[in-house]
């Protein structure tokens, strides 16, 4: 946020209602888990602006996987585990961020990391209560 980057809270609405919005509100980067994505993808909305699924709660099967390369090309992350492992779901995510930042500098350039990152730069000091 602290980006310019805009937050879309869409609690409260049917998944199928969720999906329209994201494709109306052209949303580029998507926290989700995999129960919930199912839902999305059963809208059978297309998502030509999503660029990045972060899934994290449970493993992602391969048939939702596919399911979801139908509505978009976004790459998807999945960091189930990575919050079981260590019980910080925040430190956790910071992690999985951070490596994945330092991938992207490595291979296309800080300036390009930053751009990509968008709102999802996080830090984790201590535990998430």
């Amino acid at each position: 946020l602290h980006l310019g980057a805009e937050a879309h809270v869409l609690d409260g609405l049917r998944p199928d209602r969720q999906a329209r919005s994201m494709a109306d509100r052209a949303i580029d980067v998507l926290y989700t888990t995999p129960a919930q994505l199912k839902g999305l993808v059963a809208a059978g909305i297309d998502w030509p602006r999503l660029r990045h699924v972060i899934v994290g709660g449970a493993k992602l099967a391969e048939a939702d996987r596919r399911a979801l390369s139908a509505r978009t090309d976004a790459k998807v992350t999945e960091f189930y585990g990575a919050a079981q492992k260590s019980g910080n779901a925040g430190q956790a995510l910071a992690e999985v961020q951070r490596d994945w930042l330092v991938k992207l500098r490595r291979e296309r350039g800080l300036h390009a990391a930053v751009r990509l990152a968008g709102p999802f730069i996080l830090s984790s000091q201590g535990q998430v209560k």
